[in-house]
């Protein structure tokens, strides 16, 4: 555990290249109201993943895969209502 401050950095890198790469996905995308639906079938597992970690890292995470997924679903919500 004593690269976590190196794991955490790599963490949050992949987390940004992940939110540039959805908001593209939902941009472009034909059907934003099945990617809404999938995101919310994938939610759970991602939120889960985070109980994974040491504990140390394990609040800090789990938070932001909490804000994540909730500005996701937020996002999501709003392309799939602009759809119909």
């Amino acid at each position: 555990m004593d690269n976590w401050r190196d794991e955490l950095g790599a963490i949050k890198a992949r987390l940004a290249v992940q939110h540039l790469a959805l908001r593209a996905l939902v941009r472009s995308h034909p059907d934003p109201t099945a990617v809404l639906d999938e995101w919310r079938k994938l939610r759970a597992d991602s939120v889960a993943a985070a109980y994974a970690l040491p504990t140390e890292m394990r609040e800090w995470l789990t938070d932001q895969v909490h804000a994540f997924a909730e500005e996701w679903t937020a996002e999501l919500t709003r392309a799939a209502a602009a759809e119909t």
